[in-house]
């Protein structure tokens, strides 16, 4: 990747600066999104990483659902010469990895690409759509070597609990 592709990412939580290089890891994922799809970016992209009091409070206010959710992603309005935002929320990020056993960054790998992909005109409302924008998720994840996350859980060994005999 050459370009540095019109990304704002704003932390306004904390606890993603213990996380890396965010800053680079979503330029790459958005490169490989915008080579899959073959079209260019649409304008800056925002992206913004909240705690989950933060997007709670946006899912209710957009989605009216009063709980804390993953990502969300609000396409432009037209106006502005912009592609969208996505925001995340932290704790639910962290808790969905851990429930994956996948590491952070491959998560927020994962659901940038989702979000990036509703800002494209993907969705996955009815089924056919549901599958069509999987199967992109997963072949840009595996243009970046992150595994596919909807294969079954894997435990890892230390996870598992001794039987007693």
């Amino acid at each position: 990747m050459s370009d540095i592709l019109p990304i704002e990412l704003l932390i306004q939580a904390p606890q993603w600066e213990d996380i890396g290089d965010l800053s680079g890891l979503s330029q790459s994922c958005i490169s490989a999104c915008i080579d899959h799809l073959g079209q260019p970016m649409r304008g800056e992209l925002s992206i913004a990483l909240l705690d989950d009091n933060a997007i709670r409070a946006l899912n209710r206010d957009y989605r009216g659902k009063d709980k804390a959710t993953n990502v969300l992603s609000f396409p432009a309005d037209g106006i502005n010469p912009a592609m969208g935002d996505i925001a995340f929320g932290f704790e639910t990020l962290r808790r969905e990895a851990g429930e994956k056993y996948i590491g952070m960054t491959d998560h927020f790998c994962h659901l940038l690409i989702h979000g990036y992909l509703h800002l494209s005109g993907y969705d996955h409302i009815k089924e056919d759509d549901a599958e069509h924008m999987e199967r992109a998720e997963i072949d840009i994840l595996a243009a970046l070597t992150i595994a596919n996350p909807y294969q079954p859980l894997q435990k890892s060994p230390r996870s598992q609990k001794a039987k007693h005999v």
